[in-house]
């Protein structure tokens, strides 16, 4: 048996081992905890619902049933996401999970309440059912919103991922092009341009303010995005043609 989802993304174990493998690498302490302090509180929370009704549940026995069914939430909602990663959608992720995890639950709770319980068999179906929506009421919320929460992030982390590529592009580009400039710009025509300039000034030429601005846009053109080389115009190649 093979897992037939979608490919497992570079550098993710692939097949139905490495998908569990994946999954169970996702479980952490914290997740147990939090996953067992709500069923915790939901077991409470069932049982004072039913307080003093008659064929209320034992405590033990509430409590029981709602850790073992967070700790299937906890699993399917790991599998959901390592579906999602390998390009499952997010819905049919969540579906697929909290079926899974609501089955496995209701058939642990309906043995440990034929065990325990002494429940009614004629009661048994009915109660199976009332637990199955249940979990899928209170628990299918927590998974849907970690789903979306896990997507969210993922494709935060790939937007970021594009931006920093891009800033790295223009950046890349701004240094190859004023590499080029460099590269074009005779350093000897433009000290000779420059002390010309000096000279202007120095003299008082009409033509020095003119002569400057020329050389100010001829730099300005060659470093700029749409400055173009052209053999031979580098600064000064306009005085020596004069």
């Amino acid at each position: 048996m093979r897992f037939t989802g979608p490919s497992a993304p570079s550098g993710r174990p692939r097949g139905t081992a490495g998908f569990g493998l994946a999954v169970l690498r996702a479980v952490t302490w914290r997740a147990v905890l939090a996953t067992q302090a709500l069923g915790f509180l939901l077991a409470l929370f069932s049982w004072l619902e039913l307080w003093g009704r008659s064929g209320q549940s034992p405590m033990l026995l509430s409590l029981v049933n709602q850790e073992l069914a967070a700790l299937f939430v906890l699993l399917a909602a790991l599998a959901g996401d390592e579906a999602v990663r390998r390009g499952w959608p997010v819905w049919r992720a969540f579906v697929v999970a909290l079926l899974c995890a609501a089955s496995a639950a209701t058939l642990m709770q309906w043995g440990l309440r034929g065990i325990f319980d002494r429940a009614d068999p004629n009661r048994e179906t009915l109660e199976a059912l009332n637990a199955f929506f249940n979990i899928c009421t209170y628990w299918g919320m927590v998974m849907m919103v970690y789903l979306n929460r896990q997507s969210t992030a993922r494709i935060l982390a790939g937007v970021r991922t594009v931006e920093l590529e891009r800033v790295r592009a223009e950046s890349w580009l701004v240094t190859s092009r004023l590499a080029a400039a460099e590269m074009q710009i005779d350093s000897g025509s433009l000290l000779r341009q420059l002390a010309r300039v000096r000279d202007l000034y120095a003299a008082g030429g009409a033509v020095a303010d003119q002569t400057l601005e020329e050389l100010i846009a001829d730099l300005r053109g060659r470093v700029s995005p749409g400055g173009v080389a052209v053999p031979g115009s580098a600064p000064g190649s306009r005085e020596a043609s004069q």
